[in-house]
């Protein structure tokens, strides 16, 4: 590597106002060999071998799929569709019923775009706040970097001053996986709530259905 070849040995530019000094580039040798085992030449060769083998796996997949179904006589087999959800049941009915109190007719009624604006708007409100969480937490990031290099040029210890690279880049990336296993365990309790509440909507539709036949 070009980084750190002997006769390369540039002197570069401080990082940071008043408080950097000079550097050598080859102090940046270590992290330059470390990157190039992920940043090479055979990751071409590698990207490529992955998507030849996805393809194959997919068709070889197929091909079982279709020999099961022949050997367990399901190839006239026709996946039922998925019924609507409960939710959307439940609020038909309602819509339902509130008309025939009024007209006293039986129609099939369906949802109209004033019915489902408030889980469209309720959709697009939850997207920007996640949007918005995540720059906020890539801005956060990039500010911890600064900061922390900043910080570690300004130390009188030598060995910390010398590892700055190491030290910023290490600790953002664990930074980075707590946040990742943070907003999954929000996630999975998100998720967790909207079942829960599927199923109320569901024991709902039943009793309510029921009651309007007796």
């Amino acid at each position: 590597m070009e980084i750190c070849h002997p006769k390369n040995n540039i002197t570069m530019c401080p990082l940071c106002d008043r408080a950097c000094s000079y550097w050598k580039l080859k102090e940046a040798c270590g992290t330059a060999r470390a990157s190039h085992l992920f940043d090479n030449p055979a990751t071409v060769f590698f990207s490529i071998f992955m998507a030849l083998w996805a393809a194959m796996f997919m068709e070889h997949w197929k091909r079982r799929q279709m020999r099961l179904n022949y050997e367990w006589d399901l190839t006239g087999f026709e996946e039922e569709e998925d019924h609507p959800r409960a939710e959307y049941e439940l609020r038909v009915m309602q819509k339902s019923l509130k008309k025939e109190h009024k007209t006293q007719k039986t129609e099939k009624e369906k949802l109209t775009c004033r019915d489902r604006l408030p889980a469209y708007m309720t959709n697009v409100v939850m997207m920007l706040l996640m949007i918005g969480v995540t720059f906020a937490i890539v801005f956060g990031v990039i500010l911890y970097r600064i900061s922390t290099k900043t910080a570690l040029h300004m130390s009188n210890n030598p060995t910390t001053r010398s590892n700055v690279r190491l030290t910023v880049k290490t600790t953002a990336a664990i930074i980075n996986l707590v946040v990742i296993l943070i907003l999954d365990e929000v996630y999975g309790a998100v998720a967790a709530g909207s079942l829960s509440s599927s199923d109320n909507i569901t024991h709902t539709h039943t009793h309510t259905h029921t009651h309007t036949h007796i």
